[in-house]
């Protein structure tokens, strides 16, 4: 199969995969074909997981809507994996985000939970609760019973 894509003049590098399956089509005997085809392109150098990390954690140091000190990163094989607590759900979309465009990274892991600081039970102001005893006709609120 390499001597006949060597020999097509028409080849061009950004259509090799339909390339190579025409040519495999033409080399007499074949019956099928496995496309296991993988592009890699000069400037895209592998990089050490180290440096993938540290690129990382540097980009969310920058990110506008992630706080910097509450998520960790670690990358094993190109894989990010993002970890820590945040108050959002946008500041961990916003962490992924920034990291999945980065040189090197194969896949990302978002395992940040979203736990937010302000509870809502029993803190909140609400109307009802402090308005003077009204009855159902003049209030939304439920009616109390003077004691």
């Amino acid at each position: 199969m390499l001597a006949e894509l060597e020999r097509d003049p028409s080849i061009n590098a950004a259509h090799i995969g339909v390339a190579a399956e025409h040519a495999v089509q033409r080399v007499k005997g074949v019956r099928g074909i496995a496309m296991d085809v993988t592009v890699r392109l000069a400037s895209d150098r592998k990089r050490s997981d180290p440096e993938i990390a540290e690129r990382a954690l540097k980009s969310l140091d920058w990110a506008e809507f992630v706080p910097r000190s509450r998520i960790m990163v670690e990358a094993e094989d190109g894989i990010l994996t993002l970890r820590g607590t945040v108050d959002w759900q946008y500041e961990k979309t916003a962490a992924e985000y920034t990291v999945r465009s980065l040189s090197g990274v194969r896949g990302i892991r978002n395992e940040i939970a979203v736990a937010p600081s302000v509870a809502a039970g029993g803190r909140l102001w609400t109307p009802c609760a402090a308005a003077p005893l009204r009855t159902p006709r003049t209030s939304r609120c439920p009616p109390r019973v003077a004691r």
